[in-house]
């Protein structure tokens, strides 16, 4: 992963070395990332002193021990004035990039909450945002049966251009519980998006066996609804494309997102009955984890390469893909 940093916000950064958070904020940058310094290094020595000691202090640890990580100076990216768009052309490895920036346009575009973009002053906060339960782990275990709702997403969920769906049996229940389970969870992880087309791609089954009948998926009502239900949160409409499994494909669970990955052993329709929220699934665990682990990171590009694979094997397909067909990590 890579962070961009700009002369404003390292030099914010630097005088942040008291701040609490600093230190853990510190190995995570210097573990995770690739340092994508904007400016000269040369523009430290025309800073305050305490900036320039600061710097001292901290290059002494930011050229060791990084696991194969590196600082980088006078990076011409991204490309200035930024705007609220300015990711649509990002490639993969830039949607799960972090941005320490300042100048014009920077807040309206960390305000689409699409990727992790901060103003100088908000570089401890940018990087906490990658914790799960507030502390810098590559996954943590969650037991099912002390969720009550999808709240536990929702606490751990980051800025996003992209969600992706994995799941066999997202829509294989009563169409009125879709408003707790895959309605909620979805609204959950659009969380910090405002004014902005989250893409939304779901791979799942196109019917599900209930007693001795087939039940077609009616994805034209999900779609319709779950575009009403997310315009109404974000501001607009999202993005939404179902690829239909073949078959018992990708049996695994999974969420993707631009930096944080969800897993469970069971299909994420876990809850029922609405006012009186019960079980409705076998499973036990669910999972978090965050992209700034570099194993975490390399499942989740290998991820993505199998579900181009999907993709490209089903396209002749009738009707097996639906939908906008629009995704920044996967090609229609």
């Amino acid at each position: 992963m890579n962070a961009y940093i700009d002369f404003a916000n390292f030099c914010s950064y630097l005088s942040s070395m008291s701040n609490q958070d600093f230190i853990k904020c510190n190995e995570v940058l210097l573990n995770a990332f690739n340092l994508c310094f904007t400016f000269d290094k040369s523009e430290i020595q025309k800073a305050k002193k305490e900036i320039k000691r600061n710097f001292d202090l901290w290059l002494r640890t930011a050229t060791k021990n990084r696991n194969g990580k590196k600082n980088d100076w006078n990076i011409n990216f991204p490309p200035r004035p930024v705007h609220k768009s300015s990711h649509i052309s990002f490639s993969k490895d830039l949607l799960s990039s972090i941005y320490m920036l300042d100048g014009e346009n920077v807040k309206e575009w960390a305000e689409t909450g699409c990727l992790l973009v901060g103003e100088k002053g908000t570089e401890l906060d940018l990087i906490k945002k990658l914790q799960i339960s507030k502390t810098f782990i590559p996954t943590k275990q969650y037991r099912i049966r002390s969720m009550s709702d999808w709240s536990t997403i929702g606490d751990n969920s980051t800025p996003c251009t992209d969600i992706i769906v994995v799941d066999q049996y997202l829509f294989s229940q009563s169409e009125l519980e879709y408003e707790i389970n895959s309605y909620s969870l979805i609204e959950q992880l659009c969380k910090w998006a405002k004014s902005t087309a989250i893409n939304i791609v779901i791979f799942t089954l196109k019917d599900y066996k209930e007693g001795d009948q087939r039940q077609n998926i009616p994805f034209v009502t999900i779609e319709r609804q779950l575009k009403q239900k997310l315009s109404q949160r974000i501001g607009v409409e999202p993005n939404i494309t179902f690829v239909i499994l073949p078959g018992q494909e990708q049996h695994d669970r999974t969420i993707l997102t631009n930096y944080k990955m969800y897993t469970s052993g069971d299909s994420f329709k876990y809850f029922k009955d609405g006012t009186n929220v019960s079980l409705c699934t076998h499973g036990e665990w669910m999972y978090i984890s965050s992209l700034h682990d570099d194993d975490v990171l390399q499942n989740a590009q290998d991820f993505i390469h199998d579900l181009q694979g999907i993709i490209d094997n089903v396209k002749g397909g009738l009707m097996s893909i639906r939908g906008d067909r629009k995704s920044f990590f996967l090609n229609f």
